[in-house]
């Protein structure tokens, strides 16, 4: 059985101390600068600096408050939405919608055609029906290695792509970053 805590613990350290082959975050975020939404979109940050950041800061509602950014009610129960005060541009969209999910962040584009999408971006897609479609691709992923104990590590950075009944005519495109154990 998966030990949640101790996986959030170790992600959390990781992401501060540095993981397996010193993969280290090029600029660590901080309460004292606005993320670069785009790039942990677009899979340009490091997967430690990544879960540092949305386990650390982004968990204080003064940081939010800061950055201005509103969360937006919706009826999802498996991504929280918010509304930025600027657009940003990913992956050559504009939005000012994003959402977190259990492994990464995607952002809201208006998009009719995401197969069309997903075959500029190179995923494979793993579902197609109707309106729901669900692709991805590997972008990265490290050697699995030992870090506590027995517990080996490795982490996934996969760029993904679907389309949700609660936001129709939307397509979320982003990145998630995972922290893969063996005890999985």
């Amino acid at each position: 059985m998966i030990d949640w805590r101790r996986m959030a613990a170790v992600a959390v350290v990781g992401g501060v101390l540095g993981l397996p082959n010193g993969v280290q975050a090029k600029t660590p975020l901080t309460l004292r600068q606005a993320p670069d939404w785009a790039a942990m979109i677009e899979c340009r940050t490091a997967a430690p600096e990544y879960l540092s950041f949305v386990m650390g800061d982004f968990q204080q509602a003064r940081y939010k408050a800061r950055l201005k950014i509103k969360r937006i009610t919706q009826d999802n129960p498996f991504i929280y939405e918010y509304e930025l005060p600027t657009p940003i541009t990913a992956y050559g969209y504009d939005t000012r919608r994003i959402a977190f999910t259990s492994s990464g962040i995607m952002a809201l584009v208006d998009e009719p055609d995401p197969a069309q999408l997903a075959k500029r971006l190179g995923l494979a897609i793993a579902y197609q029906q109707g309106e729901k479609i669900l692709a991805s691709k590997l972008i990265s992923k490290t050697e699995p290695e030992p870090y506590i104990d027995d517990l080996l590590m490795w982490q996934e950075v996969r760029r993904e792509l679907s389309t949700v009944s609660s936001h129709p005519g939307k397509t979320l495109v982003g990145c998630s970053y995972g922290m893969k154990t063996n005890e999985q």
